[in-house]
């Protein structure tokens, strides 16, 4: 930032006050946002973002992410190509009058914990290993002699292997296909209750689909897998593309299937019996994380790497979230300012908000039409009173310029015209701390590589006080 603070600041920006009047703009903000956490240490430039990228073309190469806000078109694209080139994380926030957006450009964005909403139990019922197996038949061979306190509380999962074992056993080793078949199935779980009051059975009835399903490999971890298979390894190649190199040998050499997870669900059960079997699970998704440990070891020497380079650490967490693996690449910016995403305009205008003329799409049109005219006069709409009708009469033109990509009806272009000149480029502290809250949100999940970041935008309609994501 080579600006100064001036009085226009003091109504819009929280972290100057009437003593900074006339100081560099970019060193009083930084003095008063390390303020907010001592443990933060921050640093200024004085100076424009057009110039010292004109100077040095590599400046963002050592930063983990960039975060650009509120700034003209001529300077954004030129973030956004360096650092698209350096594989370099852009988050640019936008808050302008009753309007917001949040846009994320990344690379390769690898997600170990991405922590998805219908997460699966991988217990490996339909298809138990030995050791499981064995402690189940052990259960079975006790269950009716068992206690009332003990079979109430038998864990529904050796419920569901015990009765599965005794279906294979009378058709022949399959699994049940029609409902005829699991209709059998749920009579055989059935037999083994004892009253209506053991929720352990209930739990086995509510989940006895999972008996019969079989593993499959997730489709994003597929595509993953697919995709590494044609880049070749090297002593520069990410940790995580190593590990799934790793992953896909140990899924061809095994049987199909991932490392175990070990986690088990909350089940009724006595606090023995849960952890007997928890005892199972973990003892074999320790042995898995070995088998995976020395495939890993294997890539790495053929590489040129230390084979304690990725920590055991590291390896547990990859392997307890294999089946969550997740890889995100956005559009960058240059491609979405010189070719928008017609179709999802298109998808986003047919399926509109209750009140269509507030679809946030509508709006993020009115958004690129303000970057337009900003590029061609040098200042937002509406900032000169004098200017107002003309400017409206600009802006229109730039959004029928931008219809002319994307042909959408153009009927609310004069009202969208009218708010972008009314807005007159101000932000408003509400409508700051909504995209704010959202642009930090992403960057968490940018830096700790947990949960799914959006794909791309996210566009807040403070008019309506709604908003939506886009794939822009």
């Amino acid at each position: 930032d080579d600006q100064i603070v001036n009085h226009s600041d003091l109504g819009v920006n929280f972290f100057v006050d009437d003593q900074s009047i006339g100081l560099p703009r970019a060193e009083v903000v930084t003095s008063y946002l390390c303020e907010m956490n001592t443990d933060v240490r921050g640093s200024a430039i004085v100076d424009n973002i057009v110039n010292l990228l004109a100077k040095d073309s590599d400046l963002f190469a050592n930063y983990s992410l960039v975060i650009s806000s509120n700034v003209p078109e001529k300077s954004l694209l030129m973030v956004s190509e360096s650092c698209s080139r350096l594989s370099v994380p852009l988050v640019y926030v936008q808050s302008y009058g009753l309007l917001g957006r949040v846009r994320l450009q990344i690379t390769k964005h690898q997600i170990i914990e991405s922590k998805p909403d219908n997460a699966k139990w991988d217990l490996r019922i339909s298809n138990p290993f030995n050791e499981l197996l064995e402690y189940s038949r052990s259960v079975s061979n006790r269950l009716d002699s068992m206690d009332s306190l003990e079979h109430s509380h038998t864990p529904y999962i050796v419920l569901l292997i015990i009765a599965m074992d005794e279906y294979k056993r009378k058709n022949n080793n399959n699994l049940p296909i029609t409902q005829s078949d699991k209709d059998q199935f749920l009579s055989i779980i059935k037999s083994y209750r004892r009253h209506n009051n053991e929720d352990n059975f209930d739990e086995a009835i509510r989940n006895a689909y999972i008996a019969y399903s079989t593993f499959n490999l997730p489709a994003e971890l597929i595509e993953l897998l697919n995709e590494q298979r044609t880049v070749a390894l090297s002593s520069t190649s990410t940790d995580f593309d190593l590990m799934l190199r790793a992953l896909d040998i140990y899924i061809t050499q095994g049987d199909g299937t991932v490392p175990l997870n070990g986690s088990l669900p909350d089940v009724t059960s006595t606090t023995e019996l849960f952890l007997q079997l928890q005892g199972i699970y973990q003892h074999k998704a320790s042995r898995d994380r070995g088998k995976f440990k020395s495939i890993l070891v294997q890539l790495l020497q053929s590489v040129g790497r230390s084979t304690d380079e990725i920590s055991d650490e590291f390896v547990d967490l990859f392997c307890k979230n294999t089946n969550c693996l997740s890889q995100l690449t956005t559009r960058p910016l240059v491609s979405e300012w010189n070719q928008p995403n017609a179709d999802s305009i298109t998808e986003a205008i047919d399926d509109p908000y209750i009140d269509s003329e507030q679809t946030p799409l509508l709006w993020y049109l009115g958004l690129q039409s303000a970057h337009r005219f900003h590029s061609q006069l040098g200042r937002w709409p509406g900032e000169v009173d004098d200017e107002i009708i003309s400017d409206i009469h600009s802006l229109n033109t730039h959004l029928h310029q931008i219809n002319e990509v994307v042909a959408m009806d153009g009927s609310l272009f004069d009202k969208i015209s009218n708010e972008i000149v009314r807005f007159g480029g101000r932000e408003i502290h509400t409508v700051s701390a909504v995209v704010g809250g959202v642009a930090a949100q992403e960057a968490v999940k940018i830096l700790t590589h947990q949960y799914v970041p959006i794909n791309n935008s996210y566009i807040f309609n403070g008019i309506a006080g709604c908003g939506a994501t886009y794939e822009l």
